[in-house]
């Protein structure tokens, strides 16, 4: 129990968060509005039951509270309002603070550029099975894993061709901002890289090429 325990504190998401949903709590962040009672009526919009009301609730107060890249978006506070009025760049935001959050949303996502750049289409059981290289082959993973694909399907990363069977989406026309915050996801879960020796042929930039 201990051990599934320290899993989900590592995996740390278990429900899906929808880009309106993130959308109204990245703006009322921005605007110093954001509450924790904001964070549970967005999530009882977006879901019913207790329980899944509160997984998302707790999402999106990591989201809120946890992102690392708050400080530089509250800098830019112009572009990022800019560029959430934008289809595309939206996207890439949405993506973006989500893997800067979670490392588990980073390696997955990760994982499956890997593998989309060698292969037409991938399954759900290749990328459960390569994490649970990193993670340990336990449930929580396949939980965390239903929790952030339908996030990167969302974003526009990757399609789902039939139930477990995903390929490459098409992210295109995007800002130079909404690059420089997808690279600082990358740089927040790579530390021994900076924006000088950033690398651009790392899967996680195979949904930008």
């Amino acid at each position: 129990r201990k051990e599934s325990m320290n899993m989900e504190m590592r995996v740390g998401i278990q429900q899906a968060v929808t880009m309106a949903a993130f959308e109204q709590m990245l703006s009322a962040v921005l605007c110093g509005d954001y509450t924790l009672l904001y964070a549970e009526q967005l999530a009882r919009v977006s879901t019913h039951g207790e329980a899944r009301v509160m997984k998302i609730r707790t999402v999106i107060n990591r989201l809120a509270t946890g992102n690392p890249l708050l400080p530089f978006m509250k800098e830019h506070e112009e572009e990022v309002r800019m560029a959430m009025q934008n289809a595309s760049d939206k996207k890439v935001v949405f993506a973006a603070v989500v893997c800067a959050t979670f490392p588990f949303a980073y390696q997955a996502l990760s994982m499956m550029g890997k593998y989309l750049h060698v292969q037409d289409e991938i399954t759900t059981g290749l990328i459960k099975g390569k994490l649970s290289e990193i993670y340990g082959s336990v449930r929580t993973l396949e939980i965390s894993l239903n929790a952030v694909i339908p996030m990167f399907m969302e974003a526009g990363f990757v399609e789902r061709k039939k139930v477990g069977f995903y390929s490459l989406g098409n992210v295109s026309h995007c800002s130079n901002f909404a690059i420089q915050l997808y690279r600082k996801a990358f740089l927040v879960n790579n530390s021994t890289y900076t924006e000088e020796t950033l690398d651009v042929t790392n899967p996680f930039f195979e949904f930008l090429r």
